[in-house]
């Protein structure tokens, strides 16, 4: 989703900028509690607004169960040495319920990290929180601006959205990173998250835009998702820099993301178009050991901006199997988008993809692909046995080769809008799979259509 600006809603100031820290200290927050006390076990804070504008670097804000309907906004940073941190107490459950709260603004966030460092959020479950009108968008967790260190922990965030039943103006984000400074947001973990349930509209339900490097997308769950599952993006105008604007050097690891599915969704009508997992003009990815299932697209590798790219992308070790209309994307969906280069797809297990059987196959290479290995891959089709769809003749330099393939009738590619049925016939017409090799029987232990 492209933004330029971020427009925020009038939200009270909880925390101020500048801070010393004097010695580190562990505060409580509960619904039973009252702002005018200590902030201790035995006489806790009330709300977590207070709590903020009292944690300095080196603080812990531990906060019990219970319903918060409130926002947090938070604009003070830790130190590397000194985090702020905010999380649930051990064992606790602590709600932020969104049912009660206006949605009179532009940007709706239940948890706003804004510009700092060094900061934690870990344990909450962040709910119940919709907008019918448009141009309005619900958010579980934002950061903007810049800063280093974040952490965004084994938080859960589901039943969230938008209403809007507008083709255009429908927006919501799980947890959204904006770096929209020329100041990179940097050394960003998230990590343990589950979100589902969210009514996401043109946008996606885990996303990192903009000026973003040196992530960690780490064992999170996405589900139950109206569009994209977690998404890594560039050259939206989020950031002032064009040569920063996206995000980069990062890793996407061992997530399991099902359920993704627009059709249906205002935005997007009867198209069945989100991926699990998706790299919209980011750079220099590793996507590794994630479980992509169940959704429109299992991985995708594209640029929608003409002239632009995403490239340096490596897809390793993913299982990716009973995506509705193919397993792995690469390239722009039409003429008029960017391309993907100079990305490595090895080592994967693909299996019976394009559920729907849209003649996608299970790798389907779109409009200009460049520069691309594709190698070491277990491919197992479904009765289609389509391995590669490819009806663009924009594809230079993409080798394929150490294919091991099972399909259950002839297996068959499309390559530069040229179909060829048969392993022999593909080698000789396009020189690729050399040294691949097609199984006589099926895998033993592949997973099933869910």
């Amino acid at each position: 989703m492209a933004v330029k600006s971020l427009r925020f809603p009038a939200f009270i100031l909880l925390a101020v900028l500048c801070a010393h820290s004097l010695g580190a200290a562990t505060y409580v927050v509960s619904p039973s509690g009252k702002n005018t006390a200590a902030g201790t076990l035995a006489a806790p804070w009330k709300t977590l607004a207070h709590a903020a504008t009292k944690a300095r670097p080196g603080d812990t804000v531990e906060v019990r169960t219970g319903i918060y309907a409130e926002r947090l906004l938070l604009t003070r940073s830790g130190t590397a040495q000194a985090p702020i941190i905010f999380r649930a107490r051990s064992g606790e459950t602590p709600v932020i319920d969104g049912a009660k709260l206006s949605t009179d603004s532009g940007w709706l966030p239940l948890f706003w990290l804004q510009g700092v460092s060094h900061v934690t959020i870990q344990g909450f479950e962040l709910r119940n929180y919709y907008t019918a009108q448009k141009n309005r968008v619900p958010i579980g967790i934002l950061i903007n601006g810049s800063g280093t260190g974040v952490r965004l922990l084994n938080n859960h965030i589901h039943h969230l959205g938008t209403t809007y039943t507008g083709a255009n103006g429908g927006d919501a984000h799980g947890i959204a990173i904006y770096g929209d400074e020329n100041t990179p947001i940097r050394d960003l973990v998230i990590r343990g998250n589950r979100l589902h349930h969210l009514k996401l509209g043109s946008s996606e339900a885990l996303v990192l835009n903009g000026n973003v490097t040196g992530f960690l997308v780490e064992s999170n769950t996405v589900r139950a998702c109206n569009n994209i599952g977690i998404d890594a993006i560039g050259h939206e105008d989020t950031c002032p820099d064009p040569a920063q604007d996206a995000a980069r050097n990062g890793i996407i690891r061992l997530n399991t993301v099902y359920g993704i599915n627009s059709y249906g969704n205002p935005a997007y009508g009867k198209n069945h178009s989100a991926g699990g997992i998706y790299v919209d003009g980011g750079r220099d990815i590793l996507i590794e050991q994630n479980t992509v299932y169940d959704c429109d697209i299992g991985i995708e590798l594209a640029s929608e901006h003409a002239g632009e790219s995403t490239s340096g992308v490596t897809v390793r070790k993913n299982l990716i199997h009973h995506n509705r209309i193919g397993g792995l994307f690469m390239g722009g969906y039409d003429t008029k988008r960017g391309r993907t280069e100079d990305c490595l797809i090895e080592e994967n297990t693909f299996v019976e993809n394009d559920t729907l059987r849209y003649g996608n196959g299970e790798i389907q290479l779109q409009f200009d692909v460049r520069d691309t290995i594709i190698q070491k891959n277990l491919i197992v089709t479904n009765t289609q046995s389509l391995v590669i769809g490819n009806s663009y003749t924009q594809n230079t330099g993409t080798t394929v080769d150490y294919t091991t393939l099972y399909t259950p009738a002839k297996p068959r590619w499309q390559w530069k809008n040229k179909s060829y049925s048969g392993l022999s016939a593909w080698r000789t017409a396009s020189k690729q799979d050399t040294h691949s090799k097609v199984l006589s029987t099926r895998p033993k232990n592949l997973p099933t259509a869910p």
